[in-house]
Order: structure tokens, then C-alpha cells, then sequence
């Protein structure tokens, strides 16, 4: 089975990327691309990670179906003003050069792994498997949802605009200047956050 049909089998329709609102502008005109390419490039952002132990600055971090929670948490903790949540097509999953962590891919248990083997439908299916890592698979997920909520997608190519669905907002200041500055891009926004939203824990939006 290839990655394509896992994904329309499972019914995976989003994958999520967060950032601060810093970052925001440059991403909407440019695409999301990794740290190694920002430096590169001598560009001012804002980064999620400041330790990054699992080695791949070459590398964007994204999400199948719900944003990482243990880290956006953290992040935001860390850095305080508005974070924004990206919703990307799915079909990044197979346009682009990925590798597939089962947890997180800075984890001690899978960051040493080579990298190819982290490629594929085979590594891709092992995100959904019933234990990861001592983690079991908990009753309430449904197919789309990753069995570890830290699992993630290393993407090592640029990801255009195109490939950016939504911009999730976590109130109305933060949405109102880029709504104006980019009428063209769908920009969304909490009107509170309180209850079961994207920027929730995973278990208690779902569980």
C-alpha cells in the first residue's frame, strides 16, 4: 500500500504546523521552509525548537490530523504572544522527501535510527500502530489520529504556500492584520479558547 492510499484509507485530511506569529508574514509570502535554509538565507525568524536534539535543522516538523501538543504547549510557555496553527495538505505526504518518527523523532528511541529506514508507506503505517514506544494506542483515536500525539513528519523540502490551507488564529487580534494584509489567504480565528480546540491537549479535545 502506498502512503496515498494509507492516508485516504485512514481518512487523513489535515496535517498541522505551528508557529509564532512572527514568523507569519514571511511564511504566507514564501512557503515554510527549514532553519538550515533560513539561516542560509540570513533570515530573522523565530524558531519552536531551540535544542532540536534530533539533529535535522535540514528538516520542517508537522503533525498528522492534530498539532503536537506536548510542544506546542511547551512553545508557547516559552515564548509568550500569539502562535498561529497551519493546516497543510495531506498531499505534501508523498510530493516531498519525508521520514516518519512514531514519537518524537528527538526521542531517544528512534533519533540514532537511519534515516531511510524512517521513509516510506512502511514507516509512514508505523505512526498508527497499537503500541509505540510503551505507549498504547487509546480507545478514543480513530484512524486518522497518530497512536503517539508527539509523532511527527520530517519534511526536507520547502513547502510553498500552496500547500497551506488554513492559518488558525488563536484570537481576533492576531488574525485582523493578516486577514487585511492577505485577503487572499483563509485566515481563522478561536473567538476564545476555551473548550476543545487545536490548541487543546490531544486527549481532552478527543478523549
Amino acid at each position: 500500500m502506498t502512503i496515498q492510499e494509507i492516508v485516504q484509507q485512514r481518512n487523513i485530511t489535515k496535517l498541522f504546523h505551528f508557529t509564532h506569529s512572527d514568523n507569519l508574514a514571511s511564511i504566507i509570502e514564501s512557503g515554510l521552509l527549514s532553519r538550515s535554509d533560513l539561516d542560509a538565507e540570513g533570515d530573522d525568524y523565530s524558531f519552536n525548537d531551540s535544542e532540536r536534539i534530533d539533529g535535522h535543522l535540514d528538516a520542517i516538523c508537522l503533525s498528522v490530523s492534530f498539532p503536537n501538543a506536548k510542544m506546542f504547549y511547551k512553545c508557547r510557555m516559552l515564548k509568550p504572544g500569539n502562535w498561529v496553527i497551519l493546516e497543510i495538505d495531506p498531499s505534501v505526504l508523498w510530493d516531498k522527501d519525508c521520514a516518519f518518527y512514531p514519537t518524537n523523532a528527538a526521542s531517544n528511541n528512534v533519533r540514532l535510527n537511519d534515516l531511510e529506514l524512517m521513509k516510506g508507506a512502511e514507516a509512514f503505517s508505523a505512526l498508527f500502530a497499537n503500541e509505540v514506544y510503551g505507549t498504547t494506542r487509546e480507545d478514543y483515536l480513530t484512524d486518522q489520529y497518530t497512536t503517539d500525539v508527539q509523532a511527527e513528519v520530517l519534511v526536507f523540502e520547502q513547502i510553498d504556500p500552496s500547500y497551506i490551507v488554513k492559518y488558525i488564529h488563536p484570537n481576533k487580534d492576531s488574525y485582523k492584520p493578516f486577514k487585511e494584509k492577505y485577503p487572499q489567504t483563509n485566515q481563522r480565528y478561536y473567538a476564545n479558547l476555551n473548550g476543545k480546540t487545536l490548541f487543546s491537549q490531544r486527549h481532552y479535545c478527543l478523549g
